[in-house]
């Protein structure tokens, strides 16, 4: 049991009363014989040299202690500091707390008594403080040595207190011998009647004392049948019988020992036959033949295996190994066999013949991998090292990584080297020896899934080949005369290198030099040398001479203009647009609408449907089926033929309002 100075300050204010009252008490038992025959007495039997120690222990909480500790005691003739004058140690009982041991059983006390002399007692490791200092009754022990001490305490060999006194008096206070119910209860002092003063009464060997109804009488022990209870060896605490279990917080244990409570365990702990637990705090918790020497280190079982470092451990399997020194500090194997992490915050996980030796590495498993540098890791598969500092190997087969901070995330006998820096390698059978490298060497280097991805060569190609699909997910290297020139750069002027090629923008046939299925936009000038046409499905721009410019929001053209589609634009300098319609006039114009007529010179329709403008210089704002076909001198005459009534027709003169 292990004393907190609160419990032996405790402890030591509730013995102290009667430590007193039993160490007086002792010594005015003592007794000798003498002869007398001249002016000295002659000592025949030395006195005892023995006291009786009385005390109470308590814990922290003011609860009595029970069961037996070793309690040592010793002597000084000083307060504090010297050395001590006499020593004994004694395994004593505590019941309900209370004990009582005798001094000067096993080392006889050979002191003078003549001089000061302070008790010190000793429980655990906890020294109790301040030193008792022995009363006057101690001293009577200088009886032994004083020729005429004896005169005044003997009396024809009789103590002194086995007299009455002149001024006694017979009343109730006092017993005749052999006077019947002489002494009651109250006249007994608690705790002073020993064993020692019953007698057996009867008793046989494992009886005990029982009430029958109406007195107590020497009974078998029927409670412990079945089992021979504790045994005290001395130094071992035992059951007297090994087929019986122990229960602590039951009464049906179903193990040899069963606990129903937590358990607090105050320093090192093993669990298990043939372990080796060295360390301090360190735990074994079960297995064989297990070894924990590191401060604080744990092995939780599995056989063989050893946690030699602080605060490392192993966890389960056989002959694993957690630090091969103290220094190694947090080193950790969960589990396999023949693992060793053997530096500061190394771990194995698992596997068998792994090892993680650089600070903070990680092997998590597999055969024979090792992780040997600062932070090198290991995932798993077999024959696997990494060296480099940082440095990764996911998994795979005899692939070596010595690059710091580089990756091999699998794969087959795959080398980076010491050169190769902050690099990454796929491949098999593949070396790297390039810093900050992405490297892939594989036989199919393939992106996007199997049915609609594509797959790159395998090689590098020839000079100036470029690459191309053949449409089935396979790229290859060609040369670039082997589908047209392509296009050149020429510093300020980007080309096709064959005039003869066409270009084809959201198209892969085109049917004219620039084939564009979208949209186009311009912000500068467009320009051709003869026609421009843009047909978006018949939706068309179309110029035979001149040129199309684009400016910010303006559209302007040299020459003929065609837009929309299925127009017919043969006047010069024309312009039609909408859908259908026709401008056969010099400088005419359709400016919209559908399958309206712009005929003469520079006449114009400027919209609707099935309208006509055949007279020079006349005009049709829009409408249905409207016409205007004179003109008269240099006054232009409008005139509409329209829907009336019931689609009666008429001509109306705009100037005259005559109907025709």
């Amino acid at each position: 049991m292990v004393f907190n100075n609160r419990f032996v300050s405790g402890l030591f204010a509730v013995g102290f009363i009667v430590i007193i009252a039993g160490i007086a008490s002792a010594q005015t038992a003592k007794t000798g014989d003498f002869k007398t025959g001249g002016d000295t007495p002659e000592i025949i039997t030395s006195v005892p040299r023995t006291m009786t120690y009385q005390g109470i222990l308590k814990d922290n909480e003011g609860n009595p202690y029970d069961g037996v500790l070793t309690v040592e005691f010793k002597i000084y003739n000083v307060e504090s500091g010297g050395s001590s004058l006499w020593y004994e140690p004694q395994d004593i009982e505590f019941v309900d707390g209370y004990f009582t041991v005798e001094l000067g059983t096993i080392n006889p006390l050979n002191l003078s008594f003549d001089e000061d002399y302070w008790l010190e007692i000793i429980i655990g490791s906890d020294i109790l403080f301040p030193r008792q200092k022995l009363n006057m009754s101690a001293y009577s022990a200088r009886t032994d040595t004083s020729d005429y001490a004896f005169n005044a305490d003997l009396l024809d060999g009789m103590d002194s207190g086995d007299f009455a006194l002149v001024n006694h008096n017979h009343d109730d206070d006092y017993v005749n011998e052999n006077q019947p119910n002489s002494i009651s209860s109250d006249m007994i002092i608690d705790e002073t009647i020993q064993f020692v003063d019953i007698g057996q009464n009867g008793a046989d060997i494992d009886q005990v004392m029982k009430w029958n109804g109406s007195g107590w009488i020497a009974s078998d022990d029927e409670v412990g049948v079945g089992g021979g209870g504790w045994a005290d060896d001395g130094t071992v605490v035992r059951l007297e019988t090994d087929s019986d279990s122990v229960g602590i917080g039951t009464t049906s244990p179903s193990e040899k020992l069963e606990i129903e409570g937590n358990i607090l365990i105050n320093g090192k702990a093993t669990i298990g036959s043939g372990h080796i637990n060295t360390g301090t705090y360190a735990t074994v918790s079960g297995g064989g033949n297990n070894t924990a020497s590191g401060h604080y280190s744990i092995i939780g079982g599995g056989r063989l295996n050893m946690s030699k470092a602080q605060f490392s451990g192993v966890f389960s399997g056989y002959s694993n190994l957690a630090g091969d020194e103290e220094a190694d500090t947090a080193a950790f194997v969960g589990g396999g066999s023949n693992n060793s992490a053997f530096a500061k915050y190394s771990t194995v996980s698992g596997g068998d013949s792994c090892t993680a030796s650089g600070d903070y590495s990680t092997v998590a498993g597999g055969q024979y991998n090792t992780a040997s540098n600062i932070g090198a890791a290991v995932s798993g598969g077999y024959l696997n090292t990494a060296s480099g500092g940082h440095s990764v190997i996911g998994g795979g087969n005899f692939n070596v990584n010595e690059g710091n901070y580089s990756v091999i995330p699998g794969g087959y006998a795959d080398t980076i080297t010491t050169s190769a820096l902050m690099s990454y390698l796929f491949g098999i059978g593949s070396k790297l020896t390039g810093d900050s490298t992405f490297m892939v060497d594989m036989p199919h280097i393939r992106f996007g899934d199997e049915a609609t991805g594509y797959e790159f060569p395998t090689s590098d190609g020839e000079s100036d080949q470029v690459m191309a699909t053949d449409g089935n997910g396979q790229l290859s290297w060609v040369d670039v005369s082997s589908g047209g020139g392509g296009w050149t750069d020429d510093g300020t002027v980007v080309r096709l290198e064959t005039i003869d090629d066409s270009v084809g923008i959201g198209t892969t046939s085109p049917t004219e030099k620039l084939d564009v299925s979208g949209n186009i936009k311009a912000s500068g000038t467009i320009t051709s040398g003869s026609s421009i046409t843009i047909d978006g499905v018949n939706n068309e721009i179309t110029s035979t001479t001149g040129t199309i410019d684009f400016d910010d929001e303006n559209l302007v053209t040299s020459g003929k203009a065609t837009i929309g589609p299925n127009h017919t634009n043969t006047g010069g300098n024309a312009f039609v647009a909408g859908s259908n319609n026709t401008t056969s006039g010099a400088q005419s114009t359709v400016g919209g609408g559908y399958m309206n007529t712009a005929s003469q010179q520079a006449c114009v329709v400027g919209g609707g449907q099935q309208n006509e403008a055949s007279g020079s210089y006349s005009t049709v704002a829009g409408g249905l089926m409207s016409t205007a076909r004179f003109q008269l001198g240099n006054r232009r005459l409008f005139h509409y033929r329209g829907w009336y009534k019931k689609h009666c027709k008429c001509i109306l003169c705009y100037y005259c309002r005559r109907v025709w």
